[in-house]
């Protein structure tokens, strides 16, 4: 894959040319293991720079109030009134619901 960028730049599609080509072959192994001791580098220095607590603290962003236990144990309001039932209408071929109240007959 890096042999056509060269014969690009060293200007011939000749196997063996001798130093030029050689010293192409040699600057592309040279800059394929370069880049790939950077990224094992890399990882690892992010690695040892992570606190080995990030994994066991999970908390909201900041902005986003926490809220307390019993506030969501607390029902919320919205209960079908009693004799009524929840009639649903589905709206293009499933895609959207319209809800309305009916109520039960006796």
């Amino acid at each position: 894959m890096i042999a056509p960028l060269f014969v690009l730049l060293v200007g011939t599609t000749e196997t063996n040319t001798g130093f030029w080509w050689d010293f192409a072959i040699l600057i592309a192994n040279l800059l394929v293991a370069v880049t790939g001791l950077l990224i094992v580098v890399l990882a690892i220095l992010f690695a040892m720079i992570r606190s080995p607590s990030d994994d066991a603290q999970v908390a909201a962003p900041d902005g986003i109030p926490d809220i307390p236990l019993d506030r969501l144990a607390q029902p919320s309001g919205h209960q079908v009134p009693d004799g009524q039932r929840v009639i649903v209408t589905p709206i293009l071929g499933g895609l959207h619901h319209e809800y309305h109240l009916q109520p039960i007959a006796a």
